[in-house]
């Protein structure tokens, strides 16, 4: 990159981690260092760069810090629900701090992929980066390469699941995550990571008062014990019994 142009730039990236469905024998232990790293040539601004990395553990590794959204409280003891993003009344939204982990052991196969970018911007916007306060226009910037990274990754992926599908057999982690590069100082702001857009808020259900001496029952186990007793107890069954092992069976 010509710091005459721009000194800035900012790096985004998507990435997914899978356990892969594969034979672990021959593969290396996965470098972890390479998921905590937003490596990406400067030289090549506007470039997207695609990765994977396919190894095994032992694994024991935190992916990092986020957020969750949840609803908490409710003027019932046991509200009844239907669906998720229903709040029952007297209940607040509330946030979470979520850890999340890498584990796997040494017969675990873990599949990496990656998108990544590098977008020139600015050279104002390192001040307002160092201070994470992003004015619209750098918001938009943003938003607009975490949408192509995202897009790009979910190609990938879709394109596995459709020729090798052992690869992506179980979703570990997901992942935005964003900073920005001052190639003058060789400083970098800190890593920022979305919260994913979700429709579907749970709610933190205190189910404590349906259990009694580590038995849980509520009003769905009550009602199937009555539904299931009484379905059984008024089938038809025929039973032909087997004769007597005295009896003898002569051929006609």
């Amino acid at each position: 990159m010509n710091p005459g142009v721009t000194s800035i730039a900012l790096i985004v990236r998507a990435q997914a981690l899978f356990r892969a469905f594969a034979a672990s024998e021959s593969l290396p232990v996965l470098q972890t260092d390479w998921l905590d790293r937003l490596e990406l040539p400067l030289r090549d601004l506007g470039t997207t760069f695609v990765r994977a990395r396919l190894g095994k553990g032992p694994l024991n590794h935190k992916l990092g810090i986020s957020a969750a959204l949840y609803f908490d409280g409710s003027d019932e003891s046991y509200p009844v629900f239907s669906f998720p993003s229903e709040s029952p009344k007297g209940s607040s939204v509330r946030v979470a701090r979520v850890t999340y982990d890498l584990v796997a052991d040494d017969k675990t196969a873990i599949f990496c992929l990656e998108a990544a970018v590098g977008v020139p911007v600015a050279p104002e916007s390192w001040e307002q980066a160092s201070r994470n306060q992003l004015d619209q226009s750098l918001k938009s910037v943003v938003e607009k390469a975490l949408r192509h990274t995202r897009s790009v990754l979910d190609t990938l992926v879709g394109a596995y699941a459709l020729y090798q599908y052992p690869l992506i057999w179980t979703c570990i982690h997901d992942r935005n995550q964003y900073c920005f590069i001052n190639a003058t100082t060789k400083e970098a702001s800190p890593f920022q990571q979305p919260l994913p857009a979700d429709n579907f808020i749970p709610f933190r259900l205190d189910a404590s008062s349906q259990v009694q001496d580590g038995a849980f029952s509520d009003a769905v186990i009550t009602k199937a014990r009555e539904l299931i007793g009484t379905a059984f107890s008024n089938e038809e069954t025929s039973v032909r019994p087997n004769p007597p092992a005295d009896s003898q069976i002569s051929p006609e």
